[in-house]
């Protein structure tokens, strides 16, 4: 099933989206396997969850909680997290 075209914001929105996925995956490399596996995991399937939402609302929401989540992994790692 393929997706409709994006208008400009959504483009934007969904780059903005990627590029905190993309932190996410830098911020976890170091961490044990297992760990950074279901970390990755977790993001990734909440990201999936929310592809094809159109409510500017429910996105905006969304990606509020995306950057949370990202924010407290960040918080997780560099206070020690679990290193391998």
């Amino acid at each position: 099933m393929s997706l409709p075209p994006m208008n400009f914001k959504q483009f934007m929105h969904r780059s903005r989206v990627l590029s905190m996925y993309r932190s996410m995956l830098r911020m976890t490399k170091n961490l044990e396997p297992a760990t950074r596996d279901e970390t990755r995991a977790f993001v990734r399937r909440e990201i999936e969850m929310t592809r094809r939402e159109t409510d500017p609302h429910l996105i905006r929401y969304h990606t509020t909680q995306l950057r949370q989540t990202i924010r407290q992994i960040e918080s997780m790692v560099s206070h020690g997290g679990t290193p391998k």
